[in-house]
């Protein structure tokens, strides 16, 4: 059985997340909206952008990298490096495209570069968390009703990986859903840090350097989160790598509290003139 406890948190950690997404939307659109439009749709492109980028790297990244592993014989290392790479390369380029249609050369904001970066991650946690959950949620009340291993033995999966999934929902702390659910939204604060910095660049005419700023970034983050979860394991392991998440969280969002206020700088300069 699937404890009432476990069930409740992982509702929870939806509602945690949806709301953070909803909250910050709220916030920066009542902001944006005295100045200016569009927030609406840069949410939108942020989110599309996350899309179509997640789906070449799902369909022909990670193809590549099987082929790699299996034809080519890629070493152990080197796919721990192209792996972040080709995730960066993705990401990069759909932050960068939609980020680029909502913030043209002549009006440029740094509120329609946060609702990208928002969009970027509101999707993302979405593919990689809401669904997972909503789908454990209704595996658990499958378990409690007695009908899990009739359902699960009409899909194509293995009887072992069955199991295994049965034994992690028997055996989830509560806990866990919650701290799952602040990681997503550290991750969609990264993003949104990372965009506010490649927006920040933009008004510098420098998009060159702003689109750099973010791939480095992002490539840090996304290699140490890789290294981690391929060297450590077990508890210490998720404990490691939500430290390392959150330590990259108060850089990012530090850079582009910088980034921010230099922009502002510069278009407050731009509107006296």
């Amino acid at each position: 059985m699937v404890s009432s406890a476990a069930i409740v948190g992982m509702v929870l950690s939806l509602a945690l997340f949806i709301g953070f997404v909803i909250v910050v939307y709220i916030r920066f659109w009542s902001r944006s909206k005295v100045v200016e439009t569009g927030f609406l749709g840069a949410f939108g492109l942020g989110a599309s952008g996350y899309f179509w980028s997640m789906i070449m790297l799902m369909v022909g990244g990670f193809a590549l990298v099987d082929w790699l592993i299996l034809e080519v014989k890629m070493p152990e290392a080197l796919r721990l490096a192209f792996v972040p790479f080709l995730a960066t390369v993705f990401a990069t380029l759909g932050c960068w495209w939609a980020n680029g249609l909502t913030n043209n050369r002549k009006n440029i904001s740094l509120y329609r570069g946060m609702a990208v970066g928002l969009g970027f991650g509101a999707m993302e946690g979405f593919f990689y968390f809401v669904t997972k959950t909503i789908i454990d949620i209704r595996h658990a009340f499958e378990i409690n009703q007695g009908t899990y291993f009739e359902i699960m033995r009409r899909s194509s999966r293995e009887a072992a990986d069955i199991q295994k999934y049965y034994d992690g929902l028997v055996e989830l702390n509560p806990v866990i859903p919650i701290v799952d659910a602040i990681d997503r939204i550290m991750v969609t604060l990264i993003y949104i840090a990372l965009v506010v910095i490649m927006t920040k660049y933009m008004k510098e005419k420098r998009m060159g350097m702003g689109v750099g700023a973010f791939a480095g970034l992002f490539f840090l983050y996304f290699s140490g989160v890789t290294i981690i979860e391929n060297v450590a394991a077990g508890i210490l392991g998720q404990v490691v790598l939500y430290a390392f998440v959150a330590v990259v969280t108060v850089a990012c969002l530090h850079l582009a509290r910088k980034a921010y206020a230099t922009a502002s700088k510069l278009q407050t300069n731009e509107q006296s003139q």
